[in-house]
């Protein structure tokens, strides 16, 4: 794994809930340049993850100026979004808790109507959809065809 920032819930109870994502943004992008500084490895994207309760990095956390992004390890699924007043709340922290649940689980937060799934399809470059959503006319994979 290349050089990471791994929070758990302890620590998002504890330094996120009642900051503004655009404090917790610049905050995390500190740590993320002291540790390419003490590292020696550079890279521009953010690597910034929550573990589960077993100690297992289980979501990636893509933080900005008045929200942050959940999507599995690979990046290669989106899973949710939190926003909302722009300050990370005890219901962030809630919607957080659910997705590690649910994603130790199998399932995957279908991207139309929210609800967890045991089956889905995957859309687009990160979305999922459940089986009741899914529409092929409108649900396509990504476009790989270049420029």
């Amino acid at each position: 794994m290349k050089p990471a920032i791994v929070f758990n819930i302890s620590d998002l109870q504890r330094n996120f809930v009642g900051e503004t994502f655009e404090d917790i943004y610049h905050q995390a992008r500190d740590l993320h340049k002291a540790l390419k500084q003490a590292t020696g490895y550079t890279w521009d994207n953010q690597h910034w993850f929550i573990e589960n309760m077993y100690g297992e990095v289980s979501l990636s956390l893509s933080l900005h100026n008045s929200s942050a992004s959940l999507y599995d390890t690979s990046g290669a699924k989106f899973v949710d979004t939190l926003c909302g007043g722009g300050i990370f709340t005890e219901a962030h922290l809630e919607q957080i808790k659910e997705a590690l649940y649910e994603m130790a689980n199998g399932r995957t937060k279908c991207n139309s109507c929210k609800k967890w799934a045991n089956d889905y399809k995957k859309y687009s470059f990160a979305g999922s959809v459940c089986n009741d959503c899914y529409d092929p006319n409108k649900h396509k994979g990504p476009d790989t065809r270049g420029d």
